[in-house]
Parts: structure tokens; sequence; C-alpha cells
């Protein structure tokens, strides 16, 4: 007999901590049309999730809601129109829902997944990369020459913006970054020579 159970992080109520955040057992959910049943292999922990615990964020979900906006994982049923093939390598997800066993998305939220790209990396990129390239590129026409102030560089939103969104740019680090530990990942990703600097002194 097929499982129809499966387990989600579920916030039942609004609170300044965690103490309204229970594992619970729920049904696997069926897709509708246009939407996607993803296996969820990953999922991020992004700030937006955690406002949303207390009812901070602009998008304010009504409990009880599954926790997680980001997700990894293959397709396992889909609905009506839906183009993505089972078994499907996809990223992506709807703004709560990726932490539980199944999540149901719709399709135009989900992206494939490289071969290449490990799972849990893929579940980390859809939010902090948006974030990043929405602010710096949509937003702040960021050119190449200009310099560019981040503070939390050893974020996920702080990384995709100083390593992967503008090589060749001046960066200064705000004092939450390690400035040390970021050029080693930026040599490690060959992201080529970055100038950091702190109050007009050089660090790397």
């Amino acid at each position: 007999m097929a499982n129809t159970m499966m387990q989600a992080l579920v916030c039942d109520g609004l609170a300044q901590d965690f103490t309204r955040v229970k594992l619970r057992d729920l049904s696997i959910p069926e897709p509708g049309p246009g939407e996607v049943r993803v296996k969820v292999e990953a999922a991020s922990l992004n700030f937006p999730d955690l406002l949303m615990l207390k009812g901070e964020y602009q998008f304010k979900p009504e409990p009880p809601f599954t926790v997680g906006m980001d997700l990894a994982g293959v397709v396992d049923s889909v609905g009506q129109g839906v183009r993505l093939g089972l078994g499907a390598r996809v990223a992506g997800g709807a703004k709560t829902g990726a932490f539980a066993g199944f999540a149901i998305c719709p399709e135009a939220t989900l992206q494939g997944v490289p071969d290449n790209m490990p799972t849990p990396l893929a579940a980390a990129y859809p939010a902090a990369y948006v974030t990043a390239h929405v602010s710096l590129v949509a937003r702040g026409h960021l050119q190449a020459g200009e310099t560019l102030l981040v503070h939390g560089a050893s974020g996920g939103v702080g990384d995709h913006a100083s390593v992967r969104l503008h090589r060749g740019v001046r960066f200064g680090l705000g004092r939450e970054a390690r400035a040390g530990a970021v050029v080693r990942l930026c040599e490690r990703r060959r992201a080529g020579p970055i100038g950091l600097r702190d109050g007009g002194r050089q660090l790397a």
C-alpha cells in the first residue's frame, strides 16, 4: 500500500520565538492544474522564513502553514497542463511549503537543476541569488568599476552579490564580514582579483 503521509514543519500560530513551530504528520498533497508535486531532497532557510513566523514579512501566510520558501528535489507528480517530466531535478518553490517531504509548487516557480549542481546548493540558490540580482542589477544598476559595500558578505545574499554576480567590481566589506574568509572563497571559486577595503585600508 502506498504511503499517503509525510512529515512537515508547520507554524500553527505567530510568535516571537519558535514555540509555535512543530513537526507534524500531514497527508501528501495532490497537484492541481499547472502545479507540480516535488519530492523534497533539500530545503534552505532564508531570513524571510523567520520573519513569516512572526508575521513581520510582507507576505503574511495565515497559520497553520508549512514553513520554507526554497527547495530542491525531483518531480514526483504533475497536474494538468504541466510540461515538466516525472523525475526531473528542479529547484525553486512557493513562498511556503518547502520544509516537508513533498511540496506543491506552480510550474512557473521551478527551474531545472544542472547535473553538476549538488542538490543542497540548488536549494540555497533561488531566494539569495534573485535578491542579490534584483537589488544590484535591476534596481541598483551596478556597473563594472563601481564600488559595492557588502554587509554580511559571508551570508547567502552577500555571497552572491560579492562573488557570483559582480566579478571585477571593487568591494568594501562591512564589519560583519570576515575579509580573509571572503578572499579565500573568491579564490576557490576563481572569481578573479578583488580589492577589499575597510575604511580606506587595503585588505586584499
